[in-house]
């Protein structure tokens, strides 16, 4: 039996970055993982990352005793979009900034608490190539239709990415250089973000969030967003 992508698929991405065959599939449930386990078996996978709701235990529970790990938990965040006046001190990006928004992405995710540092097989250094390859990505529209840049003294020192599918959107990464924290230029991201969004049909926001990150948290909170579900990420090894 093969998976459908929609239940499992490889990830050619994650398969060229670490060297080994890896696939994903993003909403496990009881009754579609003895689906995704007979595909990793017949395609060669050595990596499953797979994702269920936070409310369900039973599959949570099912992936464990398949021998699947808990990597990390995720809170999802929505909000209702609206047009404001677009900032002025804000632009969209191009490909010609993937090099200088990839080099903030890695500076600012190095140890990130997310599923890929806190599996210990894989090695640090490409787990931190993630974020400037999805950073890369985002600038030249691979991985984003919407990436907004903040810039002070010809720098860029922000930038947030949004994925559209009307009528809702959700965030890929939104981050501000160390340097240029503390100034308010978050907020302006996201909700400059959240007008191109609305002019394009959009009613609705999502953005992601690991648990333990309570400062982006009160941030999202304090720009309107509210609760709205949460997700499990567990990885499984397939060893020879």
């Amino acid at each position: 039996m093969s998976g459908t992508p929609e239940v499992v698929s490889l990830s050619q991405l994650d398969s060229d970055r670490f060297g080994i065959s890896v696939a994903r599939a993003p909403s496990v449930t009881v009754d579609t993982l003895p689906e995704i386990q007979q595909f990793c078996v017949e395609k060669g996978v050595r990596l499953l990352i797979a994702s269920c709701s936070g409310t369900e235990i039973e599959t949570a529970q099912a992936l464990e005793d398949s021998g699947l790990r808990l990597m990390a938990i995720y809170l999802d965040y929505a909000i209702r979009t609206r047009e404001r006046p677009h900032d002025p001190t804000l632009r969209l990006a191009g490909p010609e900034d993937a090099d200088e928004v990839a080099a903030i992405a890695k500076g600012a995710f190095e140890g990130h608490q997310g599923h890929y540092h806190a599996d210990p097989r894989l090695p640090n250094d490409l787990c931190n190539e993630v974020y400037a390859d999805l950073a890369r990505r985002c600038c030249t529209g691979e991985a984003a239709d919407i990436t907004v840049l903040a810039e002070e003294d010809g720098r860029i020192c922000g930038v947030s990415s949004t994925r559209i599918t009307p009528p809702e959107a959700r965030g890929v990464f939104a981050v501000v250089a160390p340097w240029a924290q503390g100034r308010g230029i978050y907020d302006r991201l996201v909700l400059e973000g959240g007008t191109y969004c609305a002019e394009q049909n959009v009613s609705r926001g999502f953005a992601q969030v690991s648990i333990g990150n309570a400062a982006s948290q009160r941030l999202l909170t304090r720009l309107g967003f509210r609760p709205a579900g949460s997700s499990l990420t567990f990885h499984g090894w397939f060893d020879d």
